[in-house]
């Protein structure tokens, strides 16, 4: 563990919770003293990552929104159209 004088790579890389990229990038900041701009460069890289899969689900789900509403609007203006179509057969 860390407060037993291990490093922060080797505690963090025994959960298996963590990428290779993170873990390779805090022990090269324990390495060279500089883990706090390690640390700041793996949170910059991992928010990049979850700012472009944000960009792309918005792209995705506009499109989807619109078919599911061009749909819905779809299904009013049929049920309005056989309404009048069964009216006028049961006028005539």
């Amino acid at each position: 563990e860390v407060k037993d004088g291990g490093g922060l790579a080797q505690t963090l890389a025994a959960t298996e919770r963590f990428p290779n990229f993170a873990l390779q990038m805090i022990s090269l900041g324990e390495e060279t003293g500089r883990l706090d701009e390690m640390l700041l460069e793996v949170a910059k890289t991992y928010d990049k990552k979850v700012q472009t899969t944000i960009e792309r689900m918005l792209a995705l789900l506009v499109p989807l929104l619109i078919l599911g509403l061009a749909s819905i609007i779809a299904f009013i203006v049929i049920s309005i159209l056989l309404a009048l179509v069964s009216v006028s057969d049961f006028v005539m």
